[in-house]
């Protein structure tokens, strides 16, 4: 227990503390009284300690409401000055360096203001100005507490007038009620208002707080929390999803208007080239475009990754990047905080400047404790889905992947990769877990398209098959559906992280092998030679990189399988033939003379005729040049 004498230390809780405690104790005042009565000061000392196990005495406590008066004067003074441009909307001064320079030579005290405002603003407007605005907060709460009494309990006569009478006491024992004072205003959605919005929702998005269409409870929760910490309203639930449906609203407008190919958008100079009769005939058919007519709509980047999971930009993952370590950060103070007593922790910090806040907040305290840093959900969005992918396909042309799934090694470079090219921490479990279920999304592709009378031409990226053919293989493979209508996103890069099977653990047919432009022939998933017929069974042929600190080694870790053809081996003039269409490759350069003496090994000719794109072929040789020259 602090002794009455010890040294009065504010630190920001202890601050908002006292804040409120002020303000229920001048609820409690008669019409006009703008000071705090004896009572008043005894009420607040007691609850400060029953609040907080520190004592501090009466003259401690004037003398720290002196100092925030005078504090709040000089913020009133400031902002009130026409010459500093305050905008309340947006919680920033517009005036210029020299306009600072000028103010702070005549007002030094005001220096302190000049990137942080003062904090607890319309409470103390009602503590040290209050006026009729503690009348209007009194019958207010008057109203509330009666319909709060009402709700809970139905009562009458005597007792009804005995609760009334009782209220300056409750009031007394409890300021709660009056220090929430304010009830749900009309939601005002100004630009500044709108654009915290819309960071605030593109904070969750990244953070896998929304599924489908809306946000998870843990985000609407962090959303409503942020949106009023940093602006001081008190908008609720309610109020900021209708926004966010009006929102959706416009951009799905926006998103219409800009895909209309008449309409010749472009997103490069932000202007439409359509013409006047072009504008006339899309309003005539879409009269909602008319708001669009001279004017975009706002943060659309933002709002497509919102709305249509678009990959987020750089600014908006470093934004997220820094918001996950003030959590982490947070939620480490918090749990030291947690070891300590409230009496040494009130050492820690002093003096009232403490309780400045940045005018541009990161996120606030609620947002960054119901959310934890190392645990999001996953939400798999269609970019996202391509970047995994990606990581996926690198580190198997590292060799990080020797049998059917990734080494530790390549897991971990899988979640620091992704992490750093989307904001998101997911952890290895949830990388795992989408790892197998593209796993079997290729499964159930590579049967579909192996199956004879589902008549897939992989030249027109089409089925064939007829409805019956279609619903008499549904009903055997159900699974397939999600086929019925769209392919299998990125197949080239699944045929490479796969090895040209369906993963299934044996050995199965691979899809049908294809042809690039002109008579080069690839081989994405079976061997073939070139020149000859199409044989009748096809050949599967498992090859993973081994890589080793002093080298790269390739190791066959499955042989061929062939109804009628043994394994095939590709001469070395093929394999040039197939480098010297690669224009990327400058003839005669290193990694062109690396290459030949790559092509001097079966194994590696193998892999290089496999590999689909120059892109993949080439990054492969650099692979390998970086582990030094290739064993012969």
């Amino acid at each position: 227990m602090s002794s009455p004498a010890s040294k009065a230390s504010w630190t920001p809780e202890f601050h908002r503390i006292f804040v409120d405690l002020c303000l229920g104790e001048m609820l409690k005042n008669e019409p006009g009284s703008m000071r705090i009565t004896k009572a008043g000061w005894r009420n607040i000392v007691g609850s400060f300690y029953a609040k907080t196990g520190v004592r501090y005495d009466k003259k401690q406590f004037k003398n720290h409401y002196d100092s925030t008066r005078k504090l709040w004067k000089v913020w009133v003074k400031l902002t009130d000055d026409s010459n500093m441009k305050w905008d309340p909307e947006m919680r920033t001064f517009g005036a210029s360096e020299e306009d600072w320079q000028n103010y702070v030579k005549a007002i030094p005290e005001a220096a302190q203001f000049q990137s942080k405002e003062i904090q607890f603003k319309d409470k103390l407007d009602i503590i040290f100005d209050g006026g009729n605005r503690i009348e209007e907060v009194k019958r207010w709460a008057s109203v509330k507490w009666q319909n709060d009494a009402s709700a809970t309990s139905p009562l009458c006569g005597r007792e009804r007038e005995k609760k009334h009478k009782n209220f300056d006491r409750d009031c007394e024992s409890d300021s709660t009620i009056m220090v929430d004072y304010s009830p749900t205003p009309k939601a005002s959605w100004s630009p500044a208002y709108h654009k915290m919005f819309v960071d605030l929702c593109i904070e969750e998005t990244l953070k896998g707080n929304k599924s489908a269409t809306h946000f998870t409870k843990e985000g609407w929760r962090n959303i409503v929390g942020s949106f009023n910490a940093k602006t001081g309203m008190r908008y609720d639930k309610k109020q900021i999803k209708n926004h966010y449906d009006s929102t959706r609203k416009l951009w799905k407008i926006w998103a219409k208007l800009t895909g209309e190919d008449n309409m010749k958008w472009d997103p490069q100079t932000k202007t439409f080239g359509a013409s006047e009769e072009d504008w006339h005939n899309c309003l005539k058919a879409f009269p909602e475009a008319v708001q669009f007519r001279f004017k975009e709509l706002q943060f659309s980047d933002k709002l497509n990754v919102i709305f249509d999971g678009a990959m987020p930009t750089e600014e908006m993952i470093t934004r997220l990047k820094r918001q996950n370590d003030a959590s982490a950060t947070l939620h480490g103070r918090e749990h030291e905080k947690k070891r300590r007593n409230v009496g040494r922790d009130c050492g820690l910090k002093s003096a009232i400047m403490v309780n400045a806040i940045p005018i541009r907040t990161i996120p606030s305290e609620q947002s960054m404790s119901s959310s934890s840093y190392t645990k999001v959900k996953a939400a798999w969005t269609p970019t996202l889905h391509k970047v995994f992918v990606n990581l996926c396909m690198q580190e198997t042309l590292k060799g990080n992947k020797p049998g059917t799934h990734f080494t530790k090694e390549g897991w971990k470079n899988i979640m620091e990769s992704f992490y750093a090219k989307t904001g998101l921490n997911y952890g290895r479990l949830q990388l795992k877990n989408h790892w197998d279920s593209t796993k079997e999304q290729w499964r159930t592709w590579c049967k579909l398209i192996g199956t004879s009378y589902m008549k897939w031409d992989p030249s027109d990226q089409k089925f064939e098959a007829g409805e019956e053919d279609w619903t008499n293989y549904l009903q055997e493979n159900p699974e397939a559906a999600q086929f019925r209508y769209k392919e299998l996103q990125f197949t080239d890069i699944l045929e490479t992280i796969f090895n040209g099977t369906t993963v299934t653990g044996e050995t199965e047919p691979a899809a049908q092998q294809r042809k690039s432009e002109g008579s080069v022939i690839t081989f994405p998933l079976d061997t073939k030679e070139p020149d000859t017929d199409n044989l009748d069974e096809k050949t599967e042929c498992h090859c993973d990189a081994v890589a080793s600190r002093n080298g790269v080694s390739i190791q066959k870790n499955a042989s061929a399988v062939s109804s009628t053809e043994g394994k095939h081996n590709y001469s070395i003039g093929e394999c040039i033939e197939c480098l010297d269409r690669m224009e990327e490759i400058e003839q005669g350069s290193d990694l062109y003379m690396f290459a030949l003496d790559v092509f001097l090994k079966q194994e590696y000719r193998e892999i290089f005729l496999q590999l689909k794109t120059p892109n993949l072929r080439i990054s492969w040789l650099q692979r390998l040049q970086s582990g030094g020259p290739p064993p012969v």
